[in-house]
């Protein structure tokens, strides 16, 4: 496991997947980087569930304090999912992000 920066935790695993899911698609790489957004409701009828998904974001304007890099991949990670999932690791598995840990 490696840390970031701003106390994020990720896997190996975590890191291949970025890898692999940034190569399948390079026809983003000019003008976006991935990013990686994190919520976890806390109350209402989804209470307790989270969600984390990558999307393409435009690099350009992006404050530095939310821009990473993992296995040589830039990662946008808003402070909204630094601070989400300063708890938690992220990791794959089966080909899908997971994220193990922390405390509501």
């Amino acid at each position: 496991m490696e840390r970031l920066r701003c106390g994020v935790v990720f896997t190996a695993e975590f890191a291949a997947f970025l890898e692999k899911w940034w190569r399948a698609q390079p026809e983003h790489h000019a003008a976006k980087i991935p990013s990686l957004d994190y919520v976890h409701c806390r109350d209402g009828l989804r209470a307790g569930e989270s969600w984390v998904s990558l999307t393409w974001m435009y690099a350009r304007h992006l404050p530095d304090y939310e821009l990473f890099e993992i296995a040589r991949i830039p990662l946008h990670l808003p402070r909204a999912s630094q601070k989400g999932l300063k708890w938690r690791c992220l990791d794959a598995r089966d080909g899908e992000l997971v994220v193990h840990g922390g405390h509501a």
